[in-house]
């Protein structure tokens, strides 16, 4: 069962089997859930719970987003996609490390996945380079050397999909608004990356926490192709690039 000061955010568009599926796990671990559906056809749930809240809607996936600033009630957030899943041990053991160490603004785990190659299902841990990581410095801008440490080989994946403090999230949703609309999918998680590092010390404990599904496309609005640095160093995005840096140091500067 999950224990503990969290709300599991589920950001869903169509695939209303598998949403089905993951929202009556979810319930079954007694989890309080919020799902936001980008769908035409709404589900009808087949289990009612007080503990879920289930919204229909046409907003993109940043307008659900803001919408799930605004709405949430917990001391911590997770976000889910909606045909994944995370592990009831880690989340536990996660949010009770983050109870007792305030110095810390987020937390995660392993990150394994399933998929299917010459007809046979696979299973294998991914994003290696996760292994043993943390930011725990105590100084945001040694943290945020920490963070980019060419030394652990390519930069640390999954920082949206941690256990994150609720303000933590508020500040890093509040900015994607700020560079509203953008191209690159990627900015997406360096941000959150970023800010969890500017607000507290971040910790990726080697147990499994997150299972991804790799067998099947999700509908992206997004070309996956359009890197971090193509974005980066693109002209087109001058302006996008200076609201970035503004807002990050503005980050900085509300700091005590």
């Amino acid at each position: 069962m999950i224990k503990g000061d969290l709300t599991i955010c589920v950001l869903a568009k169509e695939k209303n089997q598998s949403l089905q599926l993951l929202i009556n796990y979810w319930i079954d671990k007694s989890a309080k859930l919020i799902v936001l559906h980008e769908t035409n056809t709404p589900l009808v749930l087949s289990t009612e719970n007080s503990s879920v809240t289930y919204i229909s809607t046409r907003e993109t996936f940043f307008q659900r987003l803001t919408l799930l600033a605004n709405i949430i009630d917990t001391k911590y957030v997770l976000i889910s996609p909606d045909d994944e899943l995370f592990t009831t041990s880690f989340i536990n053991k996660g949010v009770d490390f983050l109870d007792f160490n305030e110095e810390y603004s987020a937390v995660g785990g392993q990150t394994a996945a399933v998929w299917k190659n010459s007809g046979r299902y696979n299973f294998g841990l991914i994003y290696k380079n996760n292994l043993n990581y943390q930011t725990n410095k105590n100084l945001p801008l040694e943290r945020a050397f920490e963070s980019i440490d060419e030394s652990s080989g390519t930069l640390h994946i999954g920082a949206p999909y941690r256990i994150m403090r609720k303000q933590v999230f508020k500040n890093w949703v509040d900015a994607l608004n700020k560079l509203q609309p953008f191209e690159c999918a990627y900015l997406y998680e360096v941000l959150a990356e970023i800010y969890q590092t500017i607000h507290g010390k971040v910790k990726i404990d080697n147990s499994l926490f997150w299972i991804r599904n790799w067998m099947t496309i999700s509908p992206n609005e997004f070309d996956k192709n359009n890197y971090y640095h193509q974005w980066w160093e693109a002209a087109s995005e001058i302006q996008k690039r200076e609201i970035l840096v503004e807002t990050i140091h503005s980050q900085y500067r509300n700091l005590d």
